[in-house]
């Protein structure tokens, strides 16, 4: 399994039949923020904004993307 993407950089992404992991990208932010606004989602997280906004999935994201996870 190759881990880096065509940059050279580490790009781990693990898939099977029913779930891919890869790193987030500034397109998923509309399903996080979609996710995290549910109170059902939320309430069992102990440090996320409630209600979450884009802003908060964007500062996520670049900050994600500046440590590498």
């Amino acid at each position: 399994m190759d881990l880096h993407d065509e940059d050279g950089a580490l790009a781990p992404r693990l898939s099977t039949a029913r779930l891919t992991l890869r790193p987030v990208v500034p397109a998923d932010a509309p399903a996080i923020v979609a996710a995290l606004s549910d109170w059902e989602v939320t309430r069992w997280l102990t440090l996320v904004p409630f209600p979450y906004t884009r802003a908060d999935a964007d500062g996520w994201i670049g900050r994600a993307d500046q440590s590498g996870y």
